[in-house]
């Protein structure tokens, strides 16, 4: 299943300004609540090359990121529903072919079971690029807010409480390897090309910096 190509712009802020950012939004700005709030968590994979970060790095116009998605601070049923996801991005359009995966709870106890797993739920073209993207590589967790303009032209979410695990050492799911990261949140914006100037209204009255849109 694929998403319509839209424009994805990120800002990076401290935590300790949260609540100015939840202000602008609940108060100040056209947005409204889209979806009740989610903790959502990410499976990164890599290929063994690291091509992903190394393109991310690098700012490569053209990449893809694979992830397993899946939502709950915890597992509470044996069986639940993930996502497969290619996130891909060509200059500042970003798209994903997403894929549902039941997931049992025994998989995340084993790797290659989580693999044969997923490529159970994935057409075989799809099969072939997940191949390339085998090694699990970081497990990264946080709450999100969706919001979205009364015309739902424009969507934006806000994530805070991020956390992310270093997979590449283990052969099961494991939050022993923690990443130390800076207390940041992350609020973005979504939008087709073509509503590219009412994100830009938007984004100017927005009480941070984006550097470019």
């Amino acid at each position: 299943m694929k998403d319509n190509k839209r424009i994805e712009l990120k800002a990076i802020f401290s935590s300790i300004d949260l609540s100015l950012i939840e202000n602008w939004i609940y108060s100040k700005s056209n947005l409204t609540t889209l979806f009740p709030d989610r903790y959502v968590n990410n499976l990164y994979f890599e290929t063994h090359d690291y091509s992903s970060a190394s393109d991310n790095i690098y700012g490569i116009s053209k990449r893809t990121k694979v992830r397993l998605r899946w939502y709950g601070s915890t597992i509470i049923y044996n069986e639940f529903n993930g996502f497969l996801e290619f996130k891909r991005k060509k200059n500042n359009l970003g798209w994903k072919d997403q894929y549902p995966v039941k997931i049992k709870k025994k998989n995340f106890n084993n790797f290659i079971l989580l693999k044969n797993k997923i490529l159970d739920h994935v057409p075989l073209k799809n099969q072939i690029e997940f191949s390339n993207y085998n090694l699990p590589f970081i497990l990264n967790g946080y709450e999100r807010k969706y919001f979205s303009t009364d015309d739902n032209k424009i969507r934006v979410t806000l994530d805070s409480s991020i956390k992310a695990f270093d997979q590449r050492w283990s052969n099961f799911l494991t939050k022993k390897n923690k990443i130390n990261l800076p207390n940041v949140n992350i609020i973005e914006f979504k939008f087709e090309e073509k509503f590219k100037e009412d994100a830009i209204q938007l984004i100017k009255i927005l009480p941070l910096r984006i550097s470019k849109y």
